[in-house]
């Protein structure tokens, strides 16, 4: 009897503080912003996001990768003017229509690119320490 008795006071102990422990963990940040689709079509890539509170800045880039050769096609093309690989995106939903040019901040890019299927990869990173978001598509250019 006395055994029952101390394994079950051992056991509740540790189901309580399992149950403590779990509060105490921090809770992962939101995302700054999620997004809904990503769609590429006919030389065009139309993002339809939604930025959440506060307004802030984040850095983003674009990666297209062949699928059948390992070095980018296309990269983002760092620069100091807005949108240049960087911009400021202001809480709310936002459906936005690029030229794959200019999604990538990459001139000539997709006229650098044969016709084939492609992965596009986006990482958008907040300069205010919210954690990244990274979005990935296929895509194909047409003859």
């Amino acid at each position: 009897m006395m055994h029952t008795l101390t394994s079950a006071m051992i056991g509740g102990g540790f189901a309580i503080g399992l149950a403590g422990g779990v509060a105490l963990l921090p809770e992962r940040p939101q995302p700054f912003m999620t997004v809904h689709s990503m769609v590429y079509s006919d030389g065009r890539v139309h993002a339809d996001r939604t930025f959440f509170a506060p307004s802030r800045v984040a850095d983003w880039a674009v990666t297209i990768v062949s699928e059948v050769d390992d070095p980018p096609s296309c990269n983002t093309i760092k620069g100091l003017g807005l949108h240049q690989g960087w911009s400021r995106y202001s809480p709310g939903r936002n459906a936005s229509d690029f030229s794959l040019n200019e999604w990538v901040n990459d001139p000539g890019c997709l006229e650098r690119l044969t016709p084939g299927l492609y992965s596009m990869y986006v990482t958008w990173t907040p300069r205010d320490g919210s954690p990244p978001v990274t979005e990935s598509a296929k895509i194909t250019i047409s003859p």
